[in-house]
């Protein structure tokens, strides 16, 4: 076979993979989002354990779990002030999440903050606040509330550092309405979240691990 005979095929070949990626560019960038989710069969818990950060989002998805009846305990640790808190520009993120919770409908009375020595900056330092939580408490059932493409990273990292303990947890997706597992590459918010989560969760298994 002549070398332009090759090259002519490999370029042929080259061309019908690359037309393949592009007619099934749809449901592997699906994929590559629905990979970050992960949504477990939820049962009725001792508590529900919110992550820090998009108050809107993850305090409707708290509210919706609580309605539910899944449980009636809201559990969220204190998070570390930010310079802006610190320079009395803003409210800490942990009080944004609880008013924004009790504004979904959730008694304060059912809202637990728990301390943390300078307060928490990490989903790392979040499981390591469980941890402690459980061993002090009867807790057979957590289910874990966080943004839908954070669940696999802090699934993750909590039941890592939970191991050994009987709390079984159950991760509880909140949906962000400005894109989804279809569109997310086509939304800026949807393309930097995900390739942000990506590379949080490659640092979290060479750091963590």
């Amino acid at each position: 076979m002549s070398a332009l005979r090759r090259l002519a095929l490999a370029m042929a070949f080259i061309s019908c993979a690359l037309g393949g990626v592009y007619l099934l560019r749809v449901p592997i960038l699906t994929g590559v989002c629905n990979f970050l989710i992960v949504q477990d069969t939820l049962e009725p818990s001792d508590m529900i354990f919110v992550l820090n950060g998009d108050i809107a989002t993850r305090a409707y998805q708290v509210a919706k779990l609580v309605n539910q009846g899944i449980s009636d305990k809201v559990v969220i640790v204190r998070a570390v002030d930010s310079l802006a808190v610190d320079a009395g520009l803003q409210p800490n993120v942990t009080d944004m999440s609880v008013l924004m919770m009790k504004r979904a409908g959730i008694p304060e009375a059912k809202i637990v903050q728990l301390p943390f020595p300078k307060g928490v900056t990490s989903t790392f330092d979040e499981a390591r606040a469980l941890h402690a939580y459980v061993q002090k408490n009867s807790v057979k059932r957590v289910v874990v509330v966080t943004s839908a493409i954070h669940t696999r990273r802090a699934r993750w990292i909590i039941t890592k550092e939970l191991a050994g303990t009987p709390p079984k947890i159950m991760m509880s997706p909140a949906p962000d309405p400005r894109y989804t597992p279809r569109n997310w590459w086509r939304q800026e918010d949807g393309f930097i979240g995900c390739q942000n989560e990506y590379l949080k969760l490659a640092y979290y298994l060479v750091k963590y691990r």
